[in-house]
């Protein structure tokens, strides 16, 4: 019997490696385990504008890491406001700030202020002390519009877009053209986005719901919690980047 040369045993077994190949592959997706990871926030907190960095961070050097071939992570968004009665408009944040927080002291303010500065700076980020402030139910009644209709994606760039204009612009949290710029900079259609805005009713009641479910549970933002199989984890305040790494490594364990 005439024995095959090289390259004709190869041109044979190659099918057959394609085919175990795609069969790895298909056993790794279905045993890959979907976790998400909701960030409980408020769009005018500063604490969680540099959590929110933080987090995307810590998403990042997992996704890097040999870690992810078993587990992804979806971000999703849930709205919580420390002060649901806060007035719609507030001229002068700085102002409000000085006298509702740090009871007329400018030296504690300065210190805050510095403090703030000194946490943002290692994730090259801008922030801001100036301009109005006013209620952040407005930018919570679009994100939860928007997370609903196009997903998680366009939403994570619609809060990025809105803490943007807030935290480094100084910009109203709750104006009408600011929040149809963030949704038009997050991907949404121009037209869409002011019918969305414009319809102040739409998702108002829902949302608010949410909003005081959610109070029920927590009572500071940030809070990340991230899903498992076994359990979930919650990290309430503001975490290290290698806090939340720890997080996702321990979920990756436990439930893959």
């Amino acid at each position: 019997m005439r024995s095959l040369d090289f390259p004709a045993l190869i041109y044979i077994l190659l099918p057959e490696v394609f085919r175990i190949i795609e069969l790895f592959h298909f056993h790794k997706q279905v045993n890959m385990y979907e976790s998400q990871i909701t960030l409980v926030m408020d769009t005018i907190c500063p604490w969680t504008y540099l959590g929110k960095k933080r987090l995307d961070e810590a998403l990042a050097q997992f996704r890097a890491s040999p870690s992810s071939s078993s587990i992804s992570f979806d971000l999703q968004f849930s709205s919580y406001q420390p002060s649901p009665s806060r007035p719609e408009t507030i001229p002068d944040r700085a102002a409000h700030a000085l006298h509702e927080k740090h009871n007329d002291n400018e030296e504690a303010q300065k210190l805050f202020e510095e403090h703030m500065i000194s946490l943002a700076k290692p994730l090259n980020i801008p922030i801001a002390f100036t301009g109005p402030t006013g209620n952040s139910f407005p930018a919570h009644r679009i994100i939860q519009q928007v997370q609903e209709s196009h997903g998680p994606e366009v939403t994570n760039k619609l809060v990025d877009a809105l803490f943007r204009l807030y935290f480094a612009e100084g910009r109203h949290p709750g104006e009408d053209d600011m929040l149809i710029e963030a949704c038009v900079e997050a991907g949404v259609g121009e037209k869409e986005a002011k019918d969305l805005v414009g319809d102040k009713t739409k998702g108002e009641r829902k949302t608010k719901e949410d909003i005081r479910s959610i109070g029920m549970d927590i009572d500071s933002v940030p809070t990340v919690i991230i899903e498992g199989r076994r359990r979930d984890l919650t990290l309430t305040g503001l975490k290290e980047v290698s806090e939340y790494v720890k997080a996702m490594e321990t979920i990756k364990k436990e439930s893959t």
